[in-house]
């Protein structure tokens, strides 16, 4: 009988030596990129190579692949081809630079999944299985410019998303083809959309806000509204990371449940006295010094994922329009809070922990317009005759003026 395994290897450096060995796969039987089994034990080797080995009669065949995904691929597909040799199936050897786009999309999220956060990696893996349910093609090399654009297409027809939306998803479907060496597309065929000004709550609308929340309700949506803090960053924050005696707020890392900084950075935001007496009034109570030291936990002590609900539900009681109520608008009108109050854009800049000044700028047009629309007034409360002058025609042929004060005429008499 002939022999139809194959098998995986990954390259790995041990004691200064270079070898292959088996790689770890987990409980759904797939491969744990970068681990493998050495001397009986499991051990990281990032950055790994692989490769797929099977018999054809007495000869060991080899084939060099890329990453895990690649060689999970590879492997399908050889031990295919023995099983139809096996069978006195005639088989065409495939083309050995084509890779299943599911496999393409599996090394691709496993990547990055060790660079970016949870949250992020799970909407990529939505968008790209989206993708990949809908264009219908099985090998990556397949893909047609077309079939991008009408996934595009797609997302705002059918789907019926925004177009600020279908963009976003149709570039991170770009920045997939792009990594796998496919350059079918650009930003510039992405969806267009109209950059929306960012929303701001009034003082009406905050005032009865905060009058609808109990004490609890009323700490927390008043720290997203003095600090500009992520959703994320608030429901993360702990004890250790606040500063009684210098009034100050740390935006950390959290290890312990696998959270990190959006851009990967920490930053310390002064906040409001007022604020700060509220949080340390707070401590005193609530702190117990456990093993979960987050300052809004739940109940049961783990990042309370249900704030935007409670927003919802508080305007709800206020007889307010819960539609306009969500929780980055907070952090929108705190950003535009500084700014009107004269803070430069490099300081919002960090105190929002923006990677880059265009995201803090977007918030300086709802402050220009007002400060315009005073300036506008201003001047509209003028008398036009202050505005324009007037010319008045004199018997003797000569002209008066009045610019600026109409009690000053000046006098341009007749050249005849």
């Amino acid at each position: 009988m002939a022999n139809r395994r194959v098998a995986i290897y990954q390259s790995a450096r041990v004691n200064g030596v270079w070898s292959y060995y088996r790689p770890v796969t987990g409980r759904n039987h797939k491969i744990k990129p970068d681990f493998c089994h050495v001397n009986g034990h499991t051990e990281h080797h990032p950055g790994s190579d692989y490769i797929i080995k099977w018999y054809e009669g007495d000869k060991q065949r080899t084939q060099k692949c890329k990453n895990a995904a690649d060689a999970t691929n590879h492997a399908e597909i050889q031990r295919s081809i023995l099983n139809a040799k096996r069978l006195g199936i005639g088989v065409k050897e495939p083309d050995r630079a084509s890779l299943l786009l599911s496999a393409a999309i599996y090394g691709y999220l496993e990547e990055y999944r060790l660079t970016h956060s949870d949250n992020s990696h799970a909407k990529t893996k939505q968008i790209l299985e989206e993708f990949r349910d809908q264009c219908r093609r099985a090998d990556l090399k397949d893909i047609t410019r077309m079939d991008v654009l009408r996934y595009g297409e797609w997302l705002q027809k059918k789907q019926r998303l925004s177009a600020r939306t279908a963009a976003d998803k149709f570039l991170t479907v770009h920045s997939f083809l792009k990594s796998q060496g496919i350059k079918l597309v650009t930003g510039r065929d992405a969806p267009k959309y109209v950059e929306e000004m960012p929303e701001v709550y009034t003082q009406e609308e905050l005032d009865a806000f905060i009058a609808a929340c109990d004490p609890t309700e009323s700490l927390i949506f008043s720290v997203f509204l003095k600090t500009g803090l992520r959703e994320k960053e608030l429901i993360h924050l702990e004890w250790s990371d606040l500063n009684f005696k210098e009034s100050t707020l740390r935006v950390s890392a959290k290890p312990l449940y696998g959270w990190r900084p959006k851009t990967n950075s920490e930053r310390e935001i002064p906040i409001p006295d007022d604020l700060m007496r509220s949080l340390e009034h707070r401590s005193k109570k609530s702190r117990n010094g456990g093993q979960h030291n987050l300052v809004f936990p739940t109940k049961r002590g783990r990042p309370n994922e249900k704030l935007l609900r409670w927003c919802k539900e508080i305007a709800k009681r206020a007889k307010l329009d819960e539609k306009k109520f969500y929780l980055h608008k907070f952090r929108s009108t705190y950003a535009t809070a500084c700014l009107r109050s004269g803070f430069d854009v490099p300081t919002v800049q960090y105190l929002l922990g923006h990677k880059d000044v265009q995201s803090t700028m977007r918030y300086l047009a709802p402050a220009t317009n007002d400060i315009i629309k005073e300036k506008l007034n201003k001047v509209w409360k003028k008398k036009l005759s202050s505005l324009f002058p007037v010319a008045v025609a004199l018997p003797d042929g000569g002209i008066a003026v009045s610019a600026s004060d109409p009690a000053i005429m000046t006098v341009y008499p007749s050249t005849e």
